[in-house]
């Protein structure tokens, strides 16, 4: 099981928005993960969407819960929420009425793309209080740039440096996490970022060979990985 998952904040302090953050957390994250784990849809969910939510038989249930190895997540941003009420309830199929809730994403372009280390930590933490802090593989984590930058990702080497700080502290908090990759390897056709990409390795599509030479952050990387002087993981991390 592979899920996207964002950290979910409240964008204020306000009861109206925390409570809205709770619901998203739900209708994100728990619309998938809740019935793996406990058999049945958030309640909240099932409250605010009433008969258009489908209903799980007492079989189908007890087929569900555990029945996964470990749980896979591709985790990249903060998601902002803010209450949104309407009016009233809809036969409608509208995701964001059910929930009650404005998302507001932060930015995806080259120059705003800013997510702080801690966002990793908090949704470690939230599946480990939630859901028995299951095994957990981050299958995808890493920063977008503009494929025609060739060698110098400064950004995106301290994107990863700070993730992976969070990604130790948080094993440290007990955190159940048995793997890490980051997205990605080389450039490729993003889907959902074009014109981006989140390759350590820049590809030259001009050539007829798609030559591939290392970015600032793949050195970096294979660096820390084997633990070369100046870049131990502990040292790294020691400020934690």
């Amino acid at each position: 099981m592979n899920i996207f998952i964002n950290n979910i904040v409240p964008f204020t302090n306000s009861t109206e928005d925390i409570a809205a953050a709770k619901r998203a957390q739900a209708f994100f994250t728990g619309w998938f993960l809740n019935p793996l784990y406990y058999g049945d849809y958030p309640l909240v969910m099932k409250e605010n969407t009433g008969s258009k939510l489908p209903v799980f038989s007492r079989k189908q249930s007890e087929q569900l819960i555990n029945s996964m190895d470990f749980l896979g997540i591709n985790y990249y941003t903060i998601l902002y929420v803010k209450d949104h009420p309407h009016d009233a309830p809809s036969d409608e199929i509208d995701f964001m009425a059910d929930m009650s809730a404005k998302s507001i994403f932060t930015s995806n372009s080259t120059t705003g793309f800013y997510v702080p280390g801690y966002g990793l930590q908090q949704v470690l933490e939230h599946l480990k209080q939630s859901y028995g802090n299951p095994p957990i593989y981050i299958h995808e984590n890493g920063y977008p740039m503009h494929q025609e930058v060739v060698f110098d990702d400064g950004p995106r080497l301290e994107f990863l440096s700070e993730h992976l700080r969070s990604l130790l502290i948080s094993l440290r908090n007990g955190s159940n996490t048995r793997g890490y990759f980051v997205w990605s390897l080389m450039d490729l056709y993003e889907l959902l970022s074009l014109g981006d990409t989140y390759g350590l390795y820049y590809v030259d599509f001009a050539d007829k060979d798609l030559k591939r030479y290392p970015r600032r952050s793949a050195i970096w990387y294979a660096d820390f990985l084997k633990g070369r002087k100046g870049l131990r993981r502990t040292e790294i991390f020691s400020d934690h």
